[in-house]
């Protein structure tokens, strides 16, 4: 809905005695629509105005404003805390972790550059992991060679030479647990880089079981024969 604008015409003699000379002015007041919440009485110099109320309004508008901020004040409400406990939960294995003396990586590939690009990002892991690094060498390249004819069906004796080489990297891990391994060569494997291989080798020292560690001589002894 549009404001309700009310005009009012009112007719003033100017300062001259003359009745020609007659001057109007217009005044325009608008309605407004006050709050309900204000007390009685002092919305009364919002509608029809004069000009020597302007201080009136102000105060009002003051008394708007101290209601507002009273009646949103922190003090009116009541803020609930919630306290919030994280249980950590602790298992418990019954079997204890199994610990390994070395752990030997071995990866092959046929272009030396990618094989040193992983050998440094393995052991860059390895020492972020607080693993103890071992040997690092490079073993002898294989090399295989295919002497195959030039030519498809005949020309025997053009022939020409094929040549496969294999570059080997080994990277040796000291007296690594089993969940440090497998968390350790899950990651390098994910990041193995496309035509190269890996092969693991784990050492571990296990007890020895006790059908080895007693002879079998001692449930069934022998009689000692003479030698013919």
């Amino acid at each position: 809905m549009r404001p309700v604008h009310t005009k009012a015409t009112q007719w003033r003699r100017s300062g001259d005695s003359s009745p020609s000379a007659v001057s109007f002015s217009q005044q325009r007041h608008h309605v407004t629509r006050v709050p309900s919440h204000l007390p009685e009485g002092s919305h009364g110099g919002l509608l029809h105005s004069p000009k020597n109320t302007r201080l009136k309004q102000i105060e009002l508008f003051k008394h708007v404003l101290t209601f507002k901020f009273t009646a949103y004040s922190v003090k009116h409400f009541e803020i609930p805390c919630v306290r919030i406990v994280l249980y950590k939960c602790i298992t418990v294995t019954e079997e204890p972790d199994i610990l390994f003396q070395k752990v030997s990586v071995l990866v092959k590939g046929h272009d030396k550059s990618v094989l040193d690009s992983f050998e440094f990002f393995a052991t860059m892991a390895a020492k972020e992991l607080g693993l103890s690094l071992g040997k690092i060498f490079e073993p002898p390249k294989d090399i295989e060679r295919l002497t195959l004819l030039k030519s498809v069906h005949i020309f025997k004796k053009h022939r020409v030479q094929y040549e496969m080489r294999t570059h080997y990297r080994c990277i040796e891990l000291n007296h690594v647990t089993g969940c440090t391994g497998q968390v350790y060569l899950e990651y390098i494997q994910r990041n193995l880089p496309e035509g190269v291989a890996m092969e693991v080798t784990k050492t571990a020292m296990e007890k020895i079981p006790d059908h080895i560690l007693e002879p079998m001589w001692k449930d069934q002894p022998t009689e000692d024969k003479p030698g013919q």
